[in-house]
């Protein structure tokens, strides 16, 4: 959730904590995560205000905020026979047959070198076209920037002895690239490059500790007809996470 009046999610911590806030409910962590395809674009930022704050009612702010996304509380919410994920899985099957897969498609179907999904198409993988596109943005200068920035961050954060934890979620592309047949794409260094890099906040290597189960031929690490991780992925992640 970002607040407004700040240009990224680094800024809205910052407004946080020069408030005063993040002090008055007690925290003693920040756990900040980003869909690997997005982790540049989000926190690779030049000019931050890392001094950022505001005149304004804090608690106001961010309930302004909530209500935008929650309008109802959820006890009082309702699942109608029409809604938006219903309406989602028409449009995303039509996508599909007008738009289909591969080149200057959204989506991309590859086949594996062994099966890892359980499915009865277990050795192909379907992966969205940002992952490819975004490997763009991968390089060292902003890799190196984003590091920069969240360490300032967490050096912010020290000073009240709350700890930074940064934990990009590998995309699906990225961590199976290995076990794609004959492999045509550009692969990814935004994992490798920032993992060697001096940190003052925690690293979630999500890559590194997924990557040892898929050696291991773990299957369904993510779902098999979309971008996303599943909970064995997360819960495999978060036990192998200590806090500090």
């Amino acid at each position: 959730m970002q607040l407004p009046n700040t240009k990224n999610y680094i800024e809205t911590i910052a407004l946080l904590f020069n408030s005063g806030y993040l002090e008055k409910i007690g925290v003693k962590y920040i756990l900040l995560e980003s869909v690997q395809r997005e982790s540049i674009r989000r926190f690779s930022y030049n000019n931050i205000n890392f001094d950022l704050n505001t005149d304004e009612n804090i608690e106001k702010l961010i309930k302004s905020v909530y209500d935008i996304y929650n309008p109802k509380k959820e006890d009082q919410q309702e699942i109608a026979i029409i809604n938006n994920l219903n309406f989602n899985a028409i449009k995303y099957n039509l996508k599909f047959y007008l738009k289909g897969y591969g080149n200057n498609k959204e989506y991309y179907i590859e086949k594996l070198n062994k099966s890892l999904f359980s499915t009865d198409k277990g050795n192909e993988i379907i992966f969205h076209e940002d992952d490819i596109k975004n490997l763009s943005f991968e390089n060292i200068r902003n890799i190196n920037h984003l590091n920069q920035n969240l360490n300032e961050l967490a050096k912010q954060l020290k000073s009240k002895k709350i700890k930074l934890y940064f934990m990009p979620v590998v995309d699906k592309y990225n961590l199976y690239a290995d076990n794609i047949i004959s492999n045509k794409y550009p692969r990814s260094i935004f994992f490798e490059e920032l993992d060697k890099l001096p940190k003052d906040y925690n690293f979630i290597n999500t890559k590194k500790i997924l990557a040892k189960k898929l050696k291991l031929k773990e299957k369904d690490l993510f779902l098999p007809d979309d971008s996303h991780w599943n909970i064995k992925a997360s819960k495999i992640v978060l036990d192998s996470i200590i806090l500090e």
